[in-house]
């Protein structure tokens, strides 16, 4: 009798010991469907509530027992559940898709304020000629020594907030010489005749504030 329990104790004493051998798992994770790897995906161990995440092609190891269970989600795709010793000869953990079905949802803006405002602001918007007095006025400098002035008088024609024609009525040029050289802005009337309101051009400003 002596000798039975003598046996049982050792037998017990070795599958304890076996069970709590440390194993290293290594393991990639993908999606059954799609076949396609899923990085950074959730790992966490249920035994010691510790964990860990897989790198950006699916991949992860893990050290633990071996009768330890694995929990692993991803965003998208139901929980699986891993039993340690299951996967030793593996590499691999599929994970299915989930699906959620919901109801239909209607999204209704409290105020309508905004689309009215723009609804009006098509409806008066202008597309016919009309004119108006423009001034045009250019200073070049260097080194703070003033080295050109163009100021100018026009009728201008506009169409929908766009430069369509300028008329000149009167005008004076300037130049002082720098170094004895005389210096002349050569984009000027580009920039003039590009000018739109609403479109970028590298010869007008969109803002005054763009030129100091």
């Amino acid at each position: 009798m002596h000798k039975i329990i003598t046996i049982i104790l050792l037998l017990s004493f070795f599958f304890d010991a076996q069970s709590q051998e440390k194993v290293t798992v290594q393991l990639q994770v993908f999606g059954c469907e799609s076949q396609e790897m899923l990085p950074f995906a959730n790992v966490v161990s249920r035994m010691t509530e510790t964990g860990t995440a897989c790198n950006f092609e699916g991949n992860f190891s893990f050290t633990t027992t071996i009768d330890d269970t694995l929990q692993i989600t991803f965003i998208g795709y139901e929980k699986k559940v891993i039993l340690i010793r299951e996967y030793l000869s593996t590499r691999k953990v599929c994970m299915i898709p989930k699906s959620i079905n919901i109801n239909t949802i209607t999204i209704k803006a409290k105020s309508n304020f905004l689309y009215q405002l723009v609804s009006e602001c098509r409806k008066n918007r202008i597309t016919e000629m009309t004119s108006a007095k423009s001034y045009f006025l250019l200073k070049s400098t260097i080194n703070s020594k003033q080295v050109e002035l163009v100021e100018a008088y026009y009728n201008g024609i506009y169409q929908d907030h766009n430069l369509k024609d300028l008329q000149l009525k009167n005008g004076r040029i300037y130049l002082s010489k720098f170094e004895n050289n005389s210096y002349v802005s050569m984009g000027t009337s580009s920039g003039i005749n590009l000018h739109k309101t609403f479109d970028f051009n590298l010869y007008f400003p969109g803002s005054p504030l763009e030129w100091n």
